[in-house]
């Protein structure tokens, strides 16, 4: 296979990369767009929170809430570096995340050159994954799971290019082990690995001791980082460790059997209104989740007598793909958390197949097939409209029509008993751009700074330095002052608390509680309310503006009652 590429399409890669870029920087702290949920508005600040008590208070701990440190020792590092450069504020708290992102694309297009791809299909893989909405989206968050996302492929890049190499596969087990360290929910790729492990050497002789010694090499490198990890971070941080990983599992893994199938339900459909699920995921990937779609046509449609002799037509990557695909989705499934950001994984199979459209897929067709094929193939086809269906509940109206249309005209027509033709590169990138716009476009149109003005305004007022805020996003609204903040985070109840007692320990001078359209405190923000005053309110901040001119989210700013007292 041709996989060459000319010096006018090396000039298309540099322009992509430059457009990449473009998306993902400019503009930094800007609010995120109204798609995305609401979990960054107190994340943002506790990753980042550890970093900015070094650049501005001279000492990494300064309360016993150390997420960022102590989960994601990398992102934080990384984080200080660049606030030694430009200082500590929106911008340049997402800009880690930016970078991950950005250099994301480029690495999985030389990993598909090392599968042996042809020109075409990186390209379209550097579009969907460079230029893609919802990705692009995540990048510009001050989240760690882009810098994990980017040790991942990091990984796979080291295993393609390098497989034989001692050098290699040391490499990868060293940036497996960063991943991890990075973002722990990494660890759910490992039965993934082995799985994708088992299906390279299966069948082959004479393998065994090369397995034997790629495994030795990939399993110290990735214990020289945990090693690492485990002397300078975890022993002397046990109990902190010991909370988080009870909240982890408390808010996470499922508490009985009987609770699983609810779980299930919430994988297909979105659960509330602050945490994102599959159909969202699926709603902002359209045109991705939709070329993946056609590229499984494309293998499946045709008939092949078996499941059997049509897997073993498909090459190595897309059969690794669907292994991924699967593992994750049986891992993820049952789990009782699972917002938008939990998925970000899925994003190197569903390029993997959907970069797939602009090739052929299995040839031949059998004048029989068998039940389980049958079955296969029909699952495919309905998978298209029913994803639609679920869009259209969701209330994404464009990608819903788009996906249902598409899926229930290829299911009413005869492309059951013919084989799926490949797409060209200029109607794929027509459909991309049209689906991408749809969430482009209001993105654009409609920009909003209300976290940095809000936290540049309370800076000016409030937050100035040497005073504290107490809250749970204490952290976000403080990026743009020099005020200390200070979070509760676990369950009182359980006697794992993290910050207990602040208003003895940390006296803080404010105290905001994040609160729901309806006045509510939203979520865990109640546990505020316990140590709030009615006449102590001095304003209600208003966040997050959407295109209608209404707020997402408000928040309550009030003066610490001891705070009141001493004045």
């Amino acid at each position: 296979m041709n996989g060459r590429f000319k010096t006018s399409s090396a000039l298309i890669v540099l322009v992509l990369l430059a457009f990449a870029g473009f998306i993902r920087f400019y503009d930094l702290s800007r609010d995120p767009p109204e798609s995305m949920g609401l979990h960054f508005i107190s994340d943002e600040g506790w990753w980042v929170h550890n970093a900015r008590n070094k650049i501005l208070f001279d000492r990494w701990i300064l309360d016993d809430f150390n997420q960022s440190l102590l989960v994601s020792p990398t992102f934080c590092f990384a984080t200080y570096c660049v606030y030694s450069v430009w200082g500590v504020g929106f911008a340049s708290s997402r800009f880690v995340p930016a970078l991950s992102g950005w250099l994301s694309p480029l690495l999985l297009f030389f990993i598909l050159a090392a599968m042996g791809f042809q020109a075409d299909r990186r390209l379209l893989s550097l579009i969907l994954l460079g230029t893609g909405f919802a990705f692009c989206a995540v990048n510009r968050i001050a989240f760690v799971d882009s810098t994990a996302f980017l040790f991942v492929l990091a990984t796979w890049f080291f295993l393609e290019k390098y497989p034989r190499s001692a050098f290699g596969v040391s490499a990868a087990g060293i940036t497996a082990g960063l991943a991890v360290m990075t973002k722990s929910y990494s660890l759910i790729l490992i039965p993934v690995l082995v799985l994708i492990t088992v299906h390279r050497f299966a069948g082959k002789s004479g393998q065994r001791k090369r397995l034997a010694l790629s495994t030795l090499w990939f399993v110290g490198g990735f214990l020289l980082v945990g090693a690492a990890w485990v002397t300078w971070i975890y022993l002397p941080f046990q109990e902190q460790y010991r909370v988080m990983y009870y909240l982890w599992r408390d808010g996470n893994i499922p508490s009985s059997a009987g609770q699983i199938p609810g779980n299930l339900t919430a994988f297909l459909v979105r659960r509330d209104a602050d945490g994102f699920h599959l159909a969202r995921f699926v709603g902002l990937n359209m045109s991705l989740m939709a070329f993946a779609w056609w590229r499984l046509l494309m293998l499946f449609a045709p008939g092949d007598c078996s499941v059997r002799n049509c897997l073993r037509k498909l090459r190595r990557p897309e059969m690794e793909a669907l292994i991924w695909l699967v593992g994750i989705a049986l891992i993820v499934a049952p789990l009782t958390a699972k917002p938008f950001r939990r998925y970000i994984f899925l994003y190197p199979p569903l390029v993997v197949l959907g970069s797939g459209i602009v090739e052929p897929g299995s040839n031949g067709r059998s004048k029989r097939m068998t039940l389980p094929l049958k079955l296969l193939r029909t699952v495919i086809l309905l998978s298209l409209p029913s994803l639609g269906a679920v869009q259209l509940t969701g209330r994404v109206v464009i990608p819903g029509l788009v996906a249902a249309c598409i899926g229930l005209a290829c299911l009413f027509s005869r492309i059951p008993g013919k084989p799926v033709r490949t797409v060209s590169m200029r109607l794929a990138l027509t459909v991309f751009i049209l689906m991408e716009s749809v969430y482009f476009i209001p993105a654009i149109v409609h920009p909003s700074y209300s976290l940095r003005d809000t936290s540049r305004r309370l800076g000016r007022e409030y937050l100035t330095e040497g005073t504290t805020i107490l809250g749970g996003i204490s952290d976000t609204l403080t990026l743009e002052t020099s005020a200390k903040a200070v979070s509760i985070w676990g369950r009182q109840e359980a006697e794992r608390v993290l910050n207990e007692n602040p208003m003895e320990r940390y006296r803080p001078d404010y105290i905001v509680v994040m609160k729901t359209l309806d006045g509510n405190p939203w979520g865990i923000e109640e546990r505020y309310t316990r140590y709030l005053e009615a006449d102590t309110l001095l304003q209600e901040l208003r966040l997050l503006p959407t295109a209608s001119g209404t707020y997402r989210v408000t928040a309550h700013l009030h003066q610490s009652p001891r705070s009141a007292e001493s004045n």
